[in-house]
């Protein structure tokens, strides 16, 4: 099970926004699904929290909120990620996190 500490979700979400744009990271309701990410922090006793970065061309996803048809999932053998806008975004949701959790540039803005 994971479990998204509260107080690290607030405060990444924050600085996210500061960095990403207040549009770009949003908060979604948990789902149900196996995941091992949930025993890092409990084995280990520190707070934890599991991103989700979006992986979809923007148009097709928007087409897929319009429809109401969902976007093939990370599982699924139809999964075809917008490899490079997600790596970028991958890339700075990680350091603008990292900086923040450290002390950086980031929660100095």
């Amino acid at each position: 099970m994971v479990y998204n500490d509260p107080a690290l979700a607030a405060r990444l979400t924050s600085a996210l926004r500061r960095g990403l744009g207040e549009a770009n990271v949003v908060p979604i309701e948990p789902t149900m699904g196996s995941e091992d990410f949930g025993l890092f922090g409990h084995v280990a006793g520190v707070p934890s929290i599991q991103l989700r970065v979006g992986a979809v061309e923007p148009s097709a996803f928007a087409n897929a909120k319009a429809t109401g048809k969902p976007v093939p999932s990370v599982h699924s053998p139809l999964f075809a990620p917008d490899r490079e806008r997600t790596i970028r975004t991958g890339v700075a949701v990680f350091t603008l996190s990292v900086l923040d959790l450290l002390g950086g540039p980031a929660s100095s803005q």
